[in-house]
């Protein structure tokens, strides 16, 4: 078994963009993508380098359920499904392997009053970076999009409602928008994991010409969406998830191209990967997009333990080679 680090902590000093946010001490520990072969490096079209399982002291960590990776300070953004933000910066060596994790910090997330959010408001889902440097966070149970920033100053940072797709009021309490992404063009693509269309589709909308316009994202299986990450190109990269007694968790990783995503669209994937026994599992939740300077894009997948210690909290790496 392999042994668990510390991360280093971020200065006690900090910057303006993480006012108020604390040093959140964490442990962490490298996982093989194959406990039972951990040779293997490859899984569909998807290169693995490298993975950790995440624990920490404090009650409020855990239950990451979006992220989204911010490229000015080279650092994951990721929101939990109690209402706060979660800070960290993962390490890579020459090869691209994640070989650490540094700069945790932790803060809650403000509501329109100034103060933490708490109960069914605080169910943040996902969390896309906007091209003007804000966040956009999907929330269920009270479903909506809050725009938070630009920047990331806790201390005082508000968010604004920004509208929501229509028909989003009919999904589930707990099975709102869990996939969604700001596009390299400025377009907005979300999906609901609950919510299917007469087609039978999962609901899906795109948010084009200042206003929502519904599509649907094909069923694959027992597969429902609960991320997407936004490539340089316009594609997006989906992240859907499945539990069945019998399987437990599993998830599917496919790529969705920015040219389709139009309104009134069925979108079917281009699969890049399958993630199932006897692989790393876990409740797949958050997906964040890495652009590289050879075309290439790192992946970042992390898993919600809904706060119990009946599951782990996963950061796992993957590499989407260059087309």
């Amino acid at each position: 078994m392999s042994r668990w680090h510390a991360a280093a902590l971020a200065a006690l000093l900090l910057t303006a963009s993480a006012a108020w946010a604390q040093p959140l001490p964490l442990r962490y520990r490298d996982l093989p993508l194959n406990p039972d072969d951990p040779a293997q490096t490859r899984i569909g079209r998807l290169d693995y380098c490298g993975g950790f399982e995440l624990r920490a002291e404090d009650e409020d960590f855990g239950g990451l359920s979006g992220l989204a990776w911010d490229a000015a300070e080279n650092r994951l953004i990721g929101v939990t499904d109690r209402g706060g933000w979660w800070i960290a910066r993962p390490s890579h060596d020459g090869q691209g392997r994640m070989i650490g994790l540094g700069g945790s910090l932790f803060s809650p997330m403000l509501g329109r009053d100034g103060r933490p959010l708490a109960g069914r408001m605080a169910d943040a889902e996902a969390v896309s970076r906007a091209l003007d440097g804000s966040y956009v966070v999907a929330f269920e149970r009270v479903h909506r999009l809050w725009r938070y920033g630009p920047g990331l100053n806790f201390q005082v940072m508000r968010p604004t409602p920004i509208p929501h797709p229509p028909g989003i009021e009919a999904a589930p309490a707990n099975g709102g928008i869990e996939a969604f992404a700001v596009l390299a063009d400025g377009r907005m693509l979300a999906a609901a994991e609950e919510l299917r269309d007469a087609a039978g589709d999962h609901q899906g909308w795109v948010f084009e010409g200042g206003a929502w316009h519904p599509l649907g994202l094909v069923p694959v299986g027992q597969f429902r969406p609960t991320d997407l990450a936004a490539l340089p190109n316009g594609d997006a990269v989906l992240l859907e998830r499945r539990f069945t007694t019998v399987g437990g968790f599993g998830a599917r990783l496919s790529r969705l191209r920015g040219g389709a995503m139009r309104p009134g669209a069925r979108l079917a994937g281009e699969e890049l990967a399958r993630i199932e026994r006897p692989l790393q599992l876990g409740n797949f939740e958050a997906l964040a997009a890495r652009p590289m300077p050879d075309g290439g894009v790192t992946l970042y997948l992390g898993t919600d333990d809904n706060f119990t210690a009946l599951l782990r909290t996963l950061l796992l790496c993957f590499r989407l080679p260059a087309e």
